[in-house]
C-alpha cells in the first residue's frame, strides 16, 4: 500500500500525463491547421522552403541569371498583378480618352526585362484599359533574350521591341518615352 505522500505524487504524475495528452492534441491540431492553410494560400507555397537560411545576394548586372532563379521570380503570386494594376492605373491616369480615340500610343521601356513578366503585364494593362502602348523589353542575359524574342514571335507582334542590353544601338524612343520599368 502507498503512503499519503506516494499517493499524492502518484496522482500529480497522472495528472501531468492527462495534461501533457491534451497539450499534444492541441499541438496536433495546430501542426493539422497548418498543413491545410499552407495547402490553399498562394504566398505560403510562395515562399515555402526559403524560411530559414540566408541567400547570397543576386548580382545581375554581373551575372547572367539561370533560368531557375527567372522561375523564382515568376512565381511570386503577387508582385505582377500589383506591377499590372499600377500599369493599369497609370495608363488610366495619364492617357485621356480623347488621346485614346486620336490613336495616341504610350512607349514603356522595360529595363531588365527578364523573361518577360513585366512586358506581360504592361500589355495585358494596356488590353485592360484600351490604351495602345509599344513596350520596349531590353535586356542583356542572351539566353533571357531567346525567350523574349520566341514571346515576341508568337504572342506580341509589334507591341513590342526587344533590345539587346549590350546593343544599345537601337532607334530610341525619344520625346514619345513615357515610362521606365526597372
Amino acid at each position: 500500500m502507498m503512503s499519503g505522500e506516494q499517493n499524492s505524487c502518484f496522482h500529480d504524475l497522472l495528472v501531468v500525463i492527462v495534461y501533457f495528452r491534451f497539450y499534444q492534441q492541441y499541438l496536433d491540431h495546430l501542426a493539422q491547421m497548418e498543413a491545410a492553410a499552407s495547402n490553399t494560400d498562394t504566398v505560403r507555397k510562395y515562399a515555402e522552403g526559403y524560411e530559414d537560411f540566408l541567400q547570397s545576394p543576386l548580382q545581375p548586372l554581373m551575372d547572367n541569371l539561370d533560368s531557375g532563379t527567372y522561375e523564382v521570380f515568376e512565381k511570386d503570386p503577387i508582385k505582377y498583378s500589383e506591377y499590372q494594376r499600377a500599369i493599369h492605373d497609370a495608363l488610366r491616369d495619364r492617357v485621356t480618352d480623347e488621346e485614346v480615340a486620336n490613336g495616341k500610343e504610350v512607349v514603356i521601356m522595360v529595363l531588365g526585362a527578364g523573361r518577360g513578366p513585366l512586358v506581360r503585364a504592361s500589355l495585358k494593362a494596356a488590353n485592360i484599359s484600351g490604351r495602345k502602348v509599344r513596350v520596349f523589353a531590353v535586356e542583356k542575359n542572351s539566353n533571357a533574350i531567346v525567350t523574349l524574342l520566341a514571346q515576341k514571335e508568337e504572342e506580341w507582334g509589334d507591341r513590342v521591341e526587344v533590345v539587346s542590353g549590350k546593343d544599345l544601338t537601337f532607334d530610341k524612343p525619344g520625346k514619345s518615352l513615357k515610362w521606365l520599368i526597372l
